[in-house]
């Protein structure tokens, strides 16, 4: 079974490598893909989450693709979230693991913390803010990967900081930094600019079977907002991870890929 597979904030479609041999053992195909300003994929010139799905469901037409599952990790969670709502009869099963949630546009916004207020909803107001937060980051990538992911952990509780200190996992992070960067800090710009403002998709039109989960150790994406995601979709099931952070999924894709398997529809 195909899965379209989105990788976080910032990253590439190496994300889902080490997940590769996994999934064709549990008879699923990922597909992963560098999304708009990541890798080789081109800037779109308006940028939305309902744009995203239709680009998806223009490549799913041309691969042959008529139904598939969909997976988001960290900042690719809106946007396999906007495919399963856009696409609702055509998506199997939906598994976001430590998504970004609404920021804004709900009824009753979710609260957050200094940090997550400043990245949120102070910087995106500053015209070049984000675009100099990520150029800066970007040099980091580029010439000390490894110093990168510790720069993007630096917030991460006990959880988060054992999983980086493994040298293959930071390589391989690392690695997936550099190769997103490559051309350019754009990527990580549009994802910051779309999820401060109110996503332009109805979640209540997700008709698959979806499943959430979030570590409560998890500093990198706000978790109040993870649960207004939860209750935004019809019918989702919110997993909390108890004493886990944001990298939980690094030692865990057998479980979120054996969900999709038996959820699928």
């Amino acid at each position: 079974m195909p899965v379209l597979a989105f990788h976080g904030t910032p990253g590439a479609h190496l994300k889902y490598a080490v997940a590769s041999a996994e999934a064709g053992q549990q008879g699923l195909k990922l597909i992963a893909v560098d999304r708009w300003g990541y890798g080789d994929t081109d800037v779109h010139a308006a940028p939305t989450l309902a744009a995203f799905a239709a680009d998806m469901e223009a490549a799913a037409d041309a691969l042959g693709i008529e139904r598939f599952g969909v997976i988001g990790i960290s900042g690719g969670g809106p946007y396999a979230a906007a495919v399963a709502a856009a696409m609702r009869h055509r998506v199997r099963a939906a598994a976001l693991v430590s998504p970004v949630g609404p920021i804004t546009g709900m009824a009753s916004p979710p609260r957050l913390n200094a940090i997550h207020h400043i990245s949120f909803r102070v910087l995106p107001r500053i015209p070049g803010a984000i675009g100099f937060v990520f150029k800066l980051f970007r040099q980091v990538v580029l010439h000390a990967p490894l110093a990168s992911v510790r720069l993007a952990a630096g917030r991460g509780m006990s959880a988060d900081r054992e999983i980086v200190a493994d040298h293959a996992f930071a390589t391989g992070l690392g690695r997936t930094f550099a190769a997103g960067l490559a051309a350019s800090s754009r990527g990580p710009v549009i994802d910051m600019q779309l999820f401060s403002r109110p996503w332009n998709v109805d979640l209540r039109q997700v008709a698959c079977p979806v499943r959430i989960w979030i570590g409560e150790q998890d500093r990198n994406v706000p978790i109040a907002a993870v649960e207004a995601l939860t209750a935004a979709i019809p019918g989702a099931e919110l997993t909390r991870l108890g004493p886990h952070g944001h990298y939980w999924i690094a030692r865990n894709y057998p479980q979120v890929l054996a969900w999709i398997v038996a959820n699928a529809n």
